[in-house]
């Protein structure tokens, strides 16, 4: 095991040792009126969770109103007690996580010993006192969703306004969200960022920086979390609140299950086969037979007490395994064309398959071929949760998901995927208005990918035609040899893309009166890391017949690239949600972001706008940012006594982060160019550098939202909304 890795978990299991970390948390609140609909003062309010036995008490506010806090998600039993007023128990009142849930009470004249007891409380479909467009589902929803490939990806396309973005070779897959760019959006995990900046598809790159989600070496989002393992999700495509709207994407916040105080468990299987599906109509007209088309899915849970009532456990397991059918059709040399080619370049043509179709003239010929490729995915995850006393609880999760890919026709690519994550925190209760919240978070994402064929390294020979000293170098070395019309054959190692996360978030919920106020701060250190074990080689010919004078190919030699840089993000943000009367709540917050530019090892190249010339400068990418805040503003307003329409509006100010940008560069930025040379013409000639533009800023956007809800029965209700932003600087 890696000794940075064996530090981070020891560091882990110390700190959960020692309680001194963070749970994600949420909150109950909402208003005690007596007959003539006044607030009740002073009114007792318990709250005791229906699986763990854990209790949470308060008292109402003179005008009525109480708020419960540093509750974990679940089902609770509410109780509210007042001199002079019958007893109220109402039970399996739902509480998620993050967003508060509501409750209101209505006593009625009596004494105390009379109990009125409210079964099955079935929670309001409308979020009354948010603004923000959000679509929210528990884990009960989740199960009972005939999800295809019971996936979390599935889920995303529940929220209005979304557009799934398919993975494919160089392009990890991604959704975009009411026209936001896919690498704007934000997924937390526990309230922990678990966005990374490797990614996926067939080509390891870190060119998103830390803007996309941690996803499978296969584009999925299996890696992020077994589905499970998810307690509730919630995305929010047009958020007015500082804690969430970090970024001007969607907010994806996903919370893990936890142990309850009786044992339960889950398994589950699925699968897919060539064998139940039709053939693909392509390979039916060509008269070729199915190719593997498989997925097998499983899936084990556990969970349940280790102390009843004090320390809980959650374990989680998946596997996938796929079959991928790939259909290529693409030009290939002919027999004649290889035969004829020069000496040296003959034994790259025979890595091309034999043409099995119609002919394309200039030596070149159809070839149609299909094959299938494995993937696989292993996903864990354990949570530990502790009641340390009434007032404080502890709770920490670790997760592994290695997944790995294979991709390619003649050459494949071999694609090795790692993500782990261990997040640990606390939750306490200073007194029945006042919570504390802390978390603490150490995570790694990681890549290796190399290519080969049947027999190994097969273009090394090749390479050593154009090396100094011409050396046949190891099969570490990085070969692509292209051909114009025809493709290209690539044998080596294309290098290491890791990237490593330390994150602290702390926040304060304060309900005073009306208003309930939270306010915190969040630190984010990202380390995007390039390892390369040898230098690289690239040739290009333009054409069959270019080969015949190897002078003429472009060329370009790479040494071995191997760098890091530093990103640091800083916010502090506060918001308050002001309840102005029982149907009005107003919700106003402001952001503060600080996202200074990495700064490089080496030199970075700058343009000069007024010579018009590159040159290398170790600084930052622009100017320190102290100045940027982004404030929020919405409303919720409920028009009638009922509650069951509500109107919500919105606007905000978000700023992109900076680690979009981060990794270009380590990766050769700003256009990731290499340099080729070539003796066409009888001169040596290189292609134009480029180089960033000095005075650079961070892209802002506006964003907006009008909605309308109501609720037509218990189970069904209906929205209509628009949602609109405008970007700037982009």
């Amino acid at each position: 095991m890696p000794r940075g890795r064996m530090v981070s978990l020891i560091a882990f299991g110390l700190i959960c040792a020692a309680g001194a970390l963070a749970q994600s948390s949420s909150s109950l609140h909402g208003h005690v009126v007596d007959p003539s609909a006044a607030g009740v003062s002073g009114a007792a309010i318990s709250a005791v969770n229906e699986e763990t036995g854990f209790r949470r008490s308060t008292h109402s506010q003179p005008d009525g109103s109480y708020a419960v806090g540093s509750l974990a998600p679940g089902s609770y039993k509410l109780t509210v007690q007042k001199t002079g007023f019958r007893t109220v128990i109402r039970f399996h009142v739902g509480v998620g996580r993050e967003l508060p849930a509501r409750a209101d009470f209505a006593l009625s004249l009596g004494s105390m010993q009379e109990t009125i007891t409210v079964e099955g409380g079935t929670p309001s479909l409308l979020r009354q006192d948010d603004a923000s467009v959000t679509t929210s589902l528990a884990q009960k929803e989740i199960e009972n969703l005939p999800l295809n490939g019971r996936g979390v990806a599935g889920l995303l396309e529940l929220a209005p306004g979304t557009n799934i973005v398919s993975a494919t070779r160089g392009d990890a897959g991604q959704f975009v969200a009411d026209g936001q760019r896919a690498n704007t959006n934000y997924f937390t995990v526990d309230g922990i960022s678990a966005n990374n900046g490797v990614s996926a598809g067939g080509l390891p790159a870190q060119t998103t920086g830390g803007t996309l989600p941690v996803m499978s070496a296969f584009g999925s989002l299996d890696s992020l979390i077994s589905l499970e393992a998810v307690e509730e999700l919630r995305i929010q495509t047009s958020s007015t609140g500082s804690e969430f709207g970090r970024l001007p994407g969607a907010s994806v916040a996903i919370a893990s299950r936890s142990g309850t105080d009786e044992f339960h468990g889950s398994a589950a299987f699925s699968f897919r086969h060539e064998r139940l599906a039709a053939n693909d109509w392509f390979a039916n007209r060509a008269a070729e037979p199915r190719v593997p088309l498989r997925e097998e899915n499983g899936s084990v849970t556990a969970g349940g007490p280790l102390r009843r009532g004090r320390t809980f456990f959650f374990l989680s397991f998946e596997r996938m395994a796929l079959r991928q059918p790939f259909a290529w059709m693409e030009p290939v040399p002919t027999a004649q064309a290889r035969a004829n080619a020069p000496a040296w370049a003959q034994a790259a043509l025979g890595l091309f398959p034999a043409p099995n179709g119609p002919a394309l003239g200039r030596g070149l010929a159809t070839w149609n071929g299909r094959s299938s490729r494995p993937a696989l995915l292993d996903a864990g995850s354990i949570r530990l949760d502790h009641a340390l006393t009434d007032r404080v609880t502890l709770f920490g999760r670790y997760s592994d998901s290695p997944s790995r890919n294979e991709f390619g026709s003649t050459q494949v690519n071999r694609l090795d995927f790692r993500s782990w994550s261990a997040t640990a925190g606390a939750n306490w209760r200073l007194g029945p208005e006042t919570v504390i919240d802390f978390r603490a978070n150490q995570s790694a994402t990681s890549a290796h990918s190399a290519w080969s064929g049947a027999t190994g390294c097969e273009l090394q020979p090749l390479a050593a035609q154009f090396l100094p000293g011409g050396d046949v170098p190891s099969c570490d070395f990085l070969v692509r040899f292209s051909i114009g019309g025809v493709g290209q054959l690539v044998s080596g190692r294309e290098g290491d893309r890791r990237q490593r996360q330390f994150q602290l978030l702390q926040s304060v919920t304060w309900k005073h009166a009306s208003h309930t106020v939270r306010a915190g701060a969040d630190f984010r250190r990202i380390v995007p890391v390039r390892r390369e074990s040898n230098a690289s080689l690239s040739l290009i010919a333009d054409s069959l017949s270019a080969l015949a004078n190897k002078g003429s190919l472009w060329v370009a030699n790479r040494a071995a690239q191997n760098g890091l840089t530093e990103v640091r993000e800083f916010s502090l943000w506060a918001h308050d949600n002001w309840q102005i009367t029982p149907r009005v709540t107003v919700i106003a917050g402001l952001r503060w972001e600080y996202s200074p530019a990495p700064v490089p090892a080496g030199g970075v190249n700058f343009l000069n706008p007024s010579t018009e010339t590159i040159q290398a400068e170790t600084r930052p990418l622009w100017p320190r940012p102290y100045g940027h805040l982004a404030p929020r503003l919405g409303f919720a307003f409920r028009p009638d006594k009922s509650g069951r329409t509500v109107i919500r509006a919105g606007a905000g100010l978000y700023f992109n982060s900076s680690l979009s940008i981060a990794t270009d560069v380590i990766n050769n930025g700003p256009m990731n160019v290499d340099y080729f040379t070539s003796g066409r013409f009888g001169w040596v000639s290189g292609l134009l550098s480029f180089g960033f533009l000095p005075d650079l800023s961070l892209p802002r956007v506006v964003q907006w939202n009008v909605s309308v809800d109501h609720s037509l029965s218990a189970t069904d209700s209906i929205s209509v909304g628009y949602v609109g932003s405008a970007g700037k600087q982009l």
